[in-house]
């Protein structure tokens, strides 16, 4: 593999950090009726592919259990679920990018025996100046272990960075877009998922009332405290 690659997969690894599921099951779409698609396991490389191959205008449903996955795969299959009115519809789990851009993309959101849990976003965990510089500190030192040059090292930096802005760019269009603020993904990026205890949580999983106070209405059923109890994890509902 090419350093310049090397240090490609790198930044996207930095980026994905908070976004990358929490296990891996490699996932499947199925067409359960006309009007139905289900979808199970990690959102990878190429799912958007997988998903085009099932759905068509036809499709009001989308069934999810997913730890979440690929930034970009979740975005794009997003705004197409928002533009057709789908309604997501959580069994077990939607954690990371499924609850970031699946489930806020419903035309109605059900959790039905599940689980919506956030960590932060894009913007809100990588986009800021300083995240940015950690992240090119990382690379730099990268490139220096793999002997890259001075001037390989600053052509990687400007990539990532158009990588980073065009990221950025795609989650702030599509928050516009399903009307939810980013003040969501800001509270989940924080270690204390903003309770203010001092206490680190994987994952922020809003009530009800605490998702229409960033916009997110409409949302059918409850975080279920039988998938909370059963999840090795520290979860945090508020």
């Amino acid at each position: 593999m090419k350093n310049s690659s090397k240090i490609t997969i790198l930044f996207v690894s930095l980026v994905s950090f908070f976004l990358i599921p929490l296990k891996v099951n490699a996932g499947y779409w199925h067409r359960i009726s006309e009007t139905e698609v289900v979808f199970r396991g990690d959102i990878e490389n190429g799912e958007l592919s997988k998903f085009l191959e099932v759905f068509d205008n036809k499709v009001k449903f989308l069934t999810v259990t997913s730890g979440g996955g690929n930034t970009y795969e979740a975005l794009e299959i997003a705004n197409i679920l928002k533009t057709n009115n789908v309604t997501v519809i959580v069994k077990i789990w939607c954690l990371s990018s499924c609850a970031n851009y699946l489930f806020l993309a419903g035309k109605d959101r059900i959790i039905e025996n599940g689980i919506v849990g956030f960590h932060g976003g894009i913007n809100s965990c990588f986009a800021s100046e300083e995240k940015r510089k950690e992240s090119e500190l990382r690379l730099r030192n990268f490139a220096e272990t793999q002997g890259l040059t001075d001037q390989q090292i600053e052509n990687s930096i400007v990539q990532n960075r158009k990588f980073l802005d065009r990221y950025s760019k795609m989650e702030k269009d599509f928050l516009k877009y399903v009307e939810a603020s980013e003040e969501l993904f800001i509270r989940a990026c924080t270690s204390d998922k903003g309770m203010g205890d001092g206490k680190p949580y994987a994952f922020l999983l809003p009530t009800n009332e605490t998702f229409a106070s960033y916009g997110v209405f409409g949302v059918i059923g409850h975080q279920d405290p039988a998938t909370i109890e059963w999840f090795s994890g520290d979860l945090i509902v508020d």
